[in-house]
This record gives C-alpha cells, structure tokens and sequence, in this order.
C-alpha cells in the first residue's frame, strides 16, 4: 500500500496478471480475515490516475459542504492541487 496524502492511499492488485491501482481512503488496516474494509474510490490502470482520483477526491470533499462562488472553488482546486504537488514534491516526486 502507498500512502499518499492525509488518509488516502493506492493499493496494488495484480490479480490474474492484470494491474490494478485500487484508491482507498481509511486507516489502511486489513481484518483478520486478510480483506481491506476501508472505503474503496475507484480502480485505475496507472498510478497517475490514482493520483488524479485522489486529487478529484480532496477537491470534492472540501468544496462538498456550503456554497461556494465560482471564484472560491477555483481557489480551493488551487490550494488542493499545490497541497497535494507539495506532498508529492516532499517525496522526491517532481514534474
């Protein structure tokens, strides 16, 4: 599992030799059973589209609650895209 930002995190699948980059969000714990019960996002082909998904999701989530005018929810998709580059930049991944 790669933890990328707050509680977000991709999980790998390579079930019957297909890829599949599985974004969660949770405490990326697994039940005695060995399952994953945290919240699944979505499956992607790629890490970059996971990384997309998550950056959609944390976009979402903070313009999700009250009104926002236009402006303020492209200053939000601002801040939460130069949130998530930092974290990425932090980890030695630049573009």
């Amino acid at each position: 599992m790669i933890k990328v930002i707050d509680d977000y995190y991709i999980e790998i699948d390579n079930a019957k030799g297909c890829i599949n980059y599985i974004v969660r969000r949770g405490s990326m714990k697994i039940d005695e059973k060995g399952r994953n019960r945290d919240t699944l996002l979505g499956f992607c082909g790629t890490m970059g589209q996971a990384i997309s998904l998550i950056r959609e999701q944390i976009i979402a989530n903070k313009l999700m609650d009250g009104f926002h005018t236009l402006s303020e929810a492209l200053a939000v998709v601002k801040s939460e895209t130069d949130r998530l580059m930092k974290a990425l930049k932090e980890e030695g991944i630049e573009k």
